[in-house]
């Protein structure tokens, strides 16, 4: 883990990967195999700077508990990017909305600016 934070009622372990390539699906159902030893109701929030492989969020939903958030560095960036104007409780607040409304755990920061824009 590389480290733990609160948003609203819910703690998240956090771990980040500072690979140039996408991750797999197997990388993060090793880290969802930590958040599972944790607290009943404690997320997971997996940062690659990398992105994600495209069958990624597909295959960690099928089936089971979603318990992760997937952020890629294009969501970091724009975290620290101040003409943005998005912090980091902000971005998660997005994400978690969109995982909860509709089960996607891989929503990017581009992808709600481009629905947000058009």
């Amino acid at each position: 883990m590389d480290g733990l934070f609160k948003l609203g009622g819910v703690f998240a372990l956090c771990e980040a990967k500072w690979h140039a390539d996408q991750l797999p699906a197997s990388t993060i159902y090793s880290f969802l195999g930590k958040v599972g030893g944790k607290l009943a109701g404690t997320l997971g929030v997996f940062v690659s700077m990398g992105g994600f492989s495209e069958d990624t969020s597909y295959a960690l939903s099928l089936g089971k508990a979603m318990r992760v958030i997937l952020v890629d560095g294009d969501d970091v960036r724009a975290v620290f990017d101040a003409s943005e104007g998005l912090t980091w409780h902000g971005l998660m607040e997005i994400k978690l909305r969109r995982a909860a409304q509709y089960g996607q755990i891989y929503y990017t920061w581009n992808s709600h600016k481009d629905m947000r824009d058009a």
